[in-house]
């Protein structure tokens, strides 16, 4: 028993020494050596508000430059980019902290996975460059990720004080993720003109056309008198209406985009503004599952509750979209809807 109370004792004095000996270690550094250690794995940015581009690039590769105007973040083609999306990422540029060290034996793997699947990422304040770095895979315990500045020595694995979780899934280059989700996003009152056009009831057709009050055609042209409330009412909803989700090139669908255009829309709806520009979503019907219930349509060979859409525009851009009847009900109304009565 004297023994073993002796050994423990022994292993206790060795561990108690080991200690000391690195933090000995680590306090005696020169104060040189410490700084550039701390700068070789400083990755966040105090001042995201003086932050005014963000560029992120993969190994897809796809690219997106994310640029902050009077007007908000866009992308660099001017679309509005996602609120949260950008707030989450300035929120990350300034809390990322360091978590670990890699260990000698696992750095050449992590710098492999960085090479092969790691993201580049270049914040510039005005015209000057104030972090260059890369973002790499996660750490095995999922609760970091790996990071390393362009010129740093080693990478890191970083993490967020109090976030459980790895950090990486945050840079994504694909810029139909950064777009937000308004399919319009028009000022009503600088609305001129609305045209609908229903492919599979064409007398539900029309155009509203705003120009000192509301000039309302069917689809023959023949004019009508419009209700006043409900044409106010629905050019409102060209502010906030919004698809549900971006069709990307790993989905099915995404491939037979030109078989879909070749065919019939379900329906197509075009809005002009003051300045002459415009948007049009153009609808597809999808064919419904075998179990599915008829909610919004008669035609039950369809989909109830989804259509595939395109997004278009006066400058020549397109986006592959989901919508919703739902999501779109404050503008999907008939000639009837918006004629008096």
């Amino acid at each position: 028993m004297a023994r073993e109370v002796k050994n423990k004792i022994v292993v206790f004095v060795i561990a108690a020494l080991i200690v000391v000996v690195v933090v000995l270690f680590i306090f005696n550094r020169p104060k040189d050596d410490l700084e550039a250690l701390k700068a070789d794995y400083t990755i966040h940015i105090e001042d995201t508000a003086s932050i005014t581009k963000i560029i992120i690039s993969d190994k897809t590769p796809k690219s997106v430059t994310l640029v902050r105007t009077k007007n908000g973040w866009e992308t660099e083609s001017g679309n509005p980019v996602r609120l949260d999306a950008i707030q989450t990422l300035l929120e990350t540029l300034n809390r990322v902290r360091l978590k670990n060290f890699v260990p000698e034996t696992a750095r050449d793997n992590v710098l492999r996975r960085m090479a092969s699947a790691g993201k580049e990422v270049k914040v510039y304040a005005g015209n000057k460059l104030i972090r260059h770095f890369y973002v790499g895979t996660e750490t095995m315990d999922e609760m970091g990720t790996y990071m390393m500045l362009k010129d740093g020595k080693n990478p890191y694995a970083m993490f967020i004080p109090g976030f459980n979780g790895f950090l990486s899934t945050r840079f994504f280059a694909n810029e139909a993720l950064w777009l937000r989700k308004t399919i319009w996003a028009f000022d009503n009152l600088d609305i001129s003109k609305v045209e609908y056009k229903d492919f599979d009831t064409p007398e539900n057709s029309f155009t509203l056309t705003i120009d000192n009050g509301y000039q309302l055609t069917n689809a023959t042209g023949q004019p009508l008198k419009a209700d006043s409330i409900k044409a106010a009412v629905f050019l409102a909803g060209f502010r906030t209406v919004e698809y549900e989700g971006v069709i990307l090139p790993e989905d099915p669908i995404y491939k037979r985009q030109d078989s879909l255009k070749a065919s019939i829309p379900a329906f197509e709806l075009t809005a002009w503004k003051r300045d002459g520009s415009w948007k049009k979503l153009t609808t597809y019907h999808i064919k419904a599952n075998e179990d599915a219930v008829e909610f919004y349509t008669n035609l039950g060979k369809y989909d109830p509750d989804r259509l595939h859409a395109f997004i278009s525009n006066d400058k020549g851009q397109e986006l592959f979209v989901l919508v919703q009847y739902y999501g779109l009900a404050p503008v999907l109304v008939t000639v009837h809807d918006l004629k008096k009565r």
